[in-house]
């Protein structure tokens, strides 16, 4: 069986892909499919899981959950339709708006930890994004004293100067060889994706990014707060 092709590290913009089912199984969690490829975002990083189904020409069924298992990303389905088999070529969508909110959250919260970390140079070390609409934040670690409204203030600042220069976002997919823990010998290839924002160092991120800072042009940070010993800035698009 061959690694799910992850489609979505190269385009945060394909809502809709025909694919292909390599294997169907069944676990503690439920009836799965594991396509050639996948449009589908499953969650993770501080960003949520795409909504979304898959069409077989007979059934739209509804993907409920997904999981990476040694390069291949099961799928699974709320439903279980006798015509799920392997070599069955389906169609898959995602819900577009979901997407585009959660990418743009993503990339906000990304650029924001730059803006802190590189551009004003303040001894805060990111060490947690929550990019989900209800109340998005960057947690920090570092001087508590640094927390205040004279922060909100310089990055908000930054973020209006930047938008304006319309940073770019990219990214770059690495193969990296893996050893097994049991086998020496033996390599699995992983791959690792790295998302750089435009005159920002790049950060390892398996989730989904706009592709500029002009498409989210309304970012600000809203406020600040702690919890747990940690600074967290609170931001909208």
């Amino acid at each position: 069986m061959h690694p799910t092709q992850i489609t979505y590290w190269q385009n945060t913009y394909s809502f809709l892909s025909r694919t292909r089912i390599q294997a169907t199984g069944k676990d503690e969690k439920g009836f799965f499919i594991i396509p050639t490829s996948t449009i589908f975002y499953p969650g993770g990083g501080g960003q949520p899981m795409d909504i979304g189904y898959i069409n077989t020409g007979k059934n739209e069924i509804k993907i409920i959950g997904v999981d990476f298992n040694s390069g291949c990303i099961k799928h699974y389905l709320e439903l279980n339709p006798e015509e799920l088999i392997p070599d069955l070529d389906i169609t898959m969508k995602i819900d577009e708006e979901r997407r585009l909110i959660a990418a743009s959250l993503h990339t906000a919260g990304h650029w924001i930890a730059g803006i802190v970390a590189e551009n004003l140079l303040l001894p805060l070390k990111p060490v947690k994004g929550y990019h989900y609409p209800d109340s998005p934040y960057v947690e920090f670690e570092g001087d508590r004293a640094l927390g205040n409204e004279e922060l909100i203030n310089s990055i908000n600042t930054v973020i209006i100067t930047e938008t304006q220069n319309d940073l770019k976002i990219t990214t770059e997919i690495i193969t990296e060889n893996h050893p097994t823990a049991l086998n020496l010998s033996t390599i699995t290839f992983m791959p690792r994706r790295m998302v750089t924002i435009e005159n920002y160092a790049a950060i390892g991120c398996g989730g989904t990014h706009v592709n500029s800072t002009s498409e989210i042009k309304d970012t600000r940070v809203t406020k600040i707060f702690f919890k747990n010993g940690k600074i967290r800035i609170g931001y909208k698009v």
